[in-house]
């Protein structure tokens, strides 16, 4: 839009005698004008459409967003003003693009994708994750390379923020998936009882059941029976722990962590020192003595003394926990 137009516009804001509806958000009432809204945004314009109350009342109320992101997001469509949206906060851009995708504003929505574009080479861990956990949907998938990359690359050089602990179940799951491969095997490991324990998701050993993921239940914000929320809980952890690659770890990080873990069964401890166990030897060099052994005598595998000794005080009563 040119400037003058722009400028004209934004007076239009200024001066109340022409508007012809009101926007009330939080209590808070917006004078603004039909042919305005409706032109901007088909949801808007069906709004204010003979036969819905809206449209006899001139009155929208919204709920979903606060004033202050609407007072810009109402600025933006009077005017189309670029460096409205370019002043943002990354946490405001991010409810601006909801304020788009909800109300089907495309020019807003490119341009807050835009914004985020020229933003992601020098933005900080916390900020990617922010942008990676709330921009979803297929509108956004090239944005969503762009993010997962810059991810990936920082992951190598800075330790990971606090704020990874604090992502959303389904967000946290594919976080993991993303970074594996970037860090150690026992790190991933790590992050997932990290999680867990700050979430508070309590898990039973006995009553992993099936692999099957749905999004993490609070009982405390649910409806759901007790035991419906711990089998989701329990499915949603076990999942996590399915991405671990157990036999990439080596003796000592196996026994440190996943070793006293109360979240992985004794029964799958043992499976997973033994996997451990093939690996370590199979990476050792063969001397001249196994060379020589028969198929029968090479195929009676017992564990290097050293995992045997871990195994041992894995599961030792008094070790369990």
């Amino acid at each position: 839009m040119e400037k003058w137009l722009a400028d004209s516009f934004k007076k239009l804001l200024e001066d109340d005698a022409l508007t012809d509806c009101t926007v009330i958000v939080e209590n808070k009432k917006f004078r603004c004008h039909k042919v305005v809204l409706g032109i901007s945004s088909e949801c808007f314009r069906r709004a204010f459409q003979t036969g819905f109350i809206e449209a006899e009342t001139g009155e929208l109320t919204l709920t979903d967003v606060s004033a202050e992101i609407f007072e810009t997001f109402r600025l933006y469509l009077y005017t189309y003003d670029q460096d409205i949206i370019r002043g943002s906060s990354n946490s405001d851009i991010i409810k601006l693009m909801n304020c788009a995708d909800m109300w089907m504003v495309q020019p807003l929505s490119k341009v807050c994708v835009e914004i985020v574009r020229a933003r992601l080479q020098n933005m900080k861990f916390v900020d990617l994750l922010l942008y990676f956990e709330h921009v979803q949907g297929e509108q956004f998938s090239e944005l969503q390379i762009c993010i997962s990359h810059w991810l990936k690359t920082i992951i190598e050089c800075e330790e990971i923020p606090q704020e990874a602990y604090e992502l959303g179940s389904e967000a946290f799951r594919r976080f993991l998936k993303l970074i594996k491969g970037s860090i150690s095997e026992r790190k991933l490991y790590d992050m997932v009882e990290r999680y867990v324990g700050i979430k508070g998701i309590f898990v039973h050993q006995s009553e992993y059941k099936n692999w099957k993921f749905n999004e993490l239940k609070d009982p405390s914000k649910n409806d759901l029976p007790a035991s419906e929320t711990e089998n989701t809980n329990q499915n949603y952890v076990k999942e996590l722990l399915s991405m671990i690659d157990y036999k990439e770890m080596t003796i000592d990080e196996f026994f440190e962590g996943p070793g006293r873990s109360k979240y992985i069964t004794f029964r799958d401890k043992y499976f997973f020192m033994h996997q451990i166990a093939k690996t370590t030897e199979n990476n050792k060099p063969r001397s001249p003595l196994s060379v020589s052994m028969t198929g029968a005598q090479r195929g009676r595998h017992f564990l290097p003394l050293e995992i045997g000794a871990q195994r041992r005080a894995i599961f030792t009563p008094g070790n369990r926990r």
